[in-house]
């Protein structure tokens, strides 16, 4: 009735963003603050992308890394480009039209990082916020899952969107991410066992590492529902 803006908590920072998603993870899953490692030529490739394209689409398997390697891409991107600001898509199953109207002045350049675009039923009203006028430049970047990806590569046909499809990892990379920090898995016969858990998969390497890391007993892998609970 007052005609005031309703903010719903849904077009966030990059710092919230990554916030409420570890917190999303109960401190298992994955943590998007671990170090990022060995996806240099995706990162080249997904710098290059969002400076020739409004829409940028990353798909690959579930928890292969998408959102991981967005996020480095749109900060390297900031660090670039000093007039773009971004916001990240917090979607929760509200409206997102009033609070698009409500972060992006339409005389500035921004950033819209929505990921896994499949798990959003509203996902039309960004692609018809962005048909708006506007001075300012708005690029869009989207992670689907590989799985989903036609549903939203038909709604953005008309942007001409660019497709970058990752890959699994070596064997070799799966074992030096759960190296780094904050896993610090070091013991040969866990990267063994880890290695063939996961699959060339980082969301699994790392899932894993942290249930050998809270059992400190090889044993645990070996039942591979453990992780699953």
């Amino acid at each position: 009735y007052l005609g005031l803006p309703l903010d719903t908590g849904q077009i966030v920072s990059i710092e919230t963003f990554v916030a409420e998603y570890n917190r999303a993870s109960k401190g298992i899953s994955t943590p998007l603050d671990n170090t990022f490692l060995h996806r240099e030529q995706e990162l080249q490739e997904l710098q290059e992308a969002i400076l020739q394209n409004d829409f940028i689409i990353l798909t690959g398997a579930p928890g292969i890394g998408k959102t991981k390697l967005a996020l480095e891409g749109i900060n390297n991107f900031l660090s670039v480009n000093l007039s773009f600001r971004a916001y990240c898509v917090s979607y929760k199953h509200h409206t997102l039209l009033d609070d698009l109207y409500q972060y992006f002045d339409s005389e500035k350049d921004y950033i819209l990082f929505v990921d896994d675009a499949n798990r959003i039923d509203a996902f039309s009203q960004i692609t018809g916020f962005y048909k708006g006028t506007r001075k300012g430049k708005l690029k869009i970047l989207i992670t689907v899952r590989d799985y989903a990806f036609q549903d939203i590569g038909i709604l953005c046909q008309e942007f001409s969107p660019r497709r970058l499809d990752l890959a699994k990892f070596s064997d070799e990379q799966i074992i030096d991410i759960i190296k780094a920090q904050p896993f610090e898995i070091l013991n040969p016969d866990y990267h063994k066992e880890i290695v063939r858990i996961a699959d060339g998969n980082p969301r699994l390497a790392i899932m894993t590492a942290l249930l050998a890391k809270a059992h400190q007993d090889i044993y645990a892998l070996a039942d591979v529902s453990d992780l699953f609970e």
